[in-house]
């Protein structure tokens, strides 16, 4: 666009000197008229385009958003099909899928008549720009006959490569506002991340060192929105030894684990774990990766040199023999 514009604004430019203006028994030659003239029609369709397209900046933000909703819907059916069979809870699943399919389905019929709105605009812009030129030229050709019909067509050859190099906003308009959209929905989780990033860098700050053993000393842990959960804990653990972590409900029991793994930022004191060693922490729900079987034996470390000896060793512990000859077999492990 920059490159058609330069090489033709010159052009009409000149062309522009062609055309006389009468007014009041006298002619006048505007310098640059027919540039000027394509400048305030790029804008005029630029404004209108705009105003007709942007709604789609949200819309589209929002069906990133639905989609997003129902297809983790469907993740989390996947996951949890055997148990919400046993519940019978197939028909409340059925109407929350419903809801967040009409919820995709509406806002897509919105991008539809929106889109459809803003084509039928840069149709019309586009096609009005071919007779637009001729128009504006129409007096230097009835008036005082200082153009012919050859020079007409010179004018709207040249204007259509300025007015077109001018509409690049206008001719784009759907595509800018599908990738503002995405942009914007990026920006959100980056805003989300910074926020917990201050948060975490300016209020508190979980200490982390190494040493012999599991020292805790002063620990503080807070919900994100500044409420204690545990006040000043002090735990010694020695190697070897075995604890026991109870409490009611909603006490912060998942959370001080949490914390210890260093994944919970919100919170002050010292934690300290024993040097050297990697601590394997297991979550209340157990995960398995994708993968074969012996990927998911290693998981998390992936240890190399393991040999099928000891892997079939590690299952014969745990009475999985069944399993000793599929170690090179893949499947959702977690479902077997």
């Amino acid at each position: 666009s920059v490159t058609t514009l330069a090489a033709f604004v010159f052009m009409l430019w000149n062309l522009s000197a062609m055309i006389t203006i009468p007014w009041q028994g006298s002619l006048y030659t505007i310098p640059g008229y027919l540039v000027w003239a394509a400048l305030i029609y790029s804008i005029f369709g630029t404004i209108l385009a705009a105003l007709i397209g942007r709604p789609l900046i949200s819309l589209n933000f929002n069906q990133e958003r639905f989609q997003a909703d129902f297809r983790f819907s469907m993740m989390r059916l996947r996951e949890n099909s055997e148990s919400i069979a046993l519940y019978g809870g197939e028909a409340e699943e059925h109407h929350h899928f419903l809801q967040r399919f009409a919820n995709v389905y509406a806002n897509y019929w919105r991008i539809i008549w929106r889109s459809m709105r803003l084509n039928w605009w840069v149709s019309g812009y586009g096609q009005a720009a071919i007779i637009f030129p001729i128009l504006v030229s129409l007096p230097a050709y009835f008036v005082n006959r200082a153009i012919g019909i050859g020079g007409l067509q010179q004018i709207a050859a040249a204007f259509g490569q300025v007015q077109g190099a001018l509409s690049f906003i206008v001719s784009s308009y759907g595509s800018l506002a599908n990738w503002h959209a995405v942009v914007d929905r990026l920006r959100f989780f980056e805003r989300s991340m910074d926020e917990v990033r201050i948060i975490r860098e300016t209020h508190y700050q979980i200490e982390r060192k190494d040493g012999p053993r599991l020292l805790v000393k002063d620990l503080n842990v807070r919900l994100p929105d500044g409420r204690e959960l545990i006040h000043r804990l002090d735990m010694d653990v020695q190697r070897g030894q075995r604890l026991l972590i109870m409490g009611p409900s909603g006490s912060g029991k998942s959370t001080l684990v949490r914390a210890l793994a260093g994944i919970w930022p919100f919170g002050e004191g010292v934690v300290q774990m024993p040097q050297g060693d990697r601590p394997l922490f297991l979550p209340q729900k157990p995960y398995l990766p994708l993968g074969t079987l012996r990927d998911v034996l290693v998981y998390p470390f992936g240890v190399p040199g393991v040999s099928d000896v000891q892997l079939q060793q590690v299952l014969h512990l745990v009475a999985m023999d069944a399993l000793v000859d599929k170690l090179e077999d893949a499947r959702l492990w977690s479902h077997v």
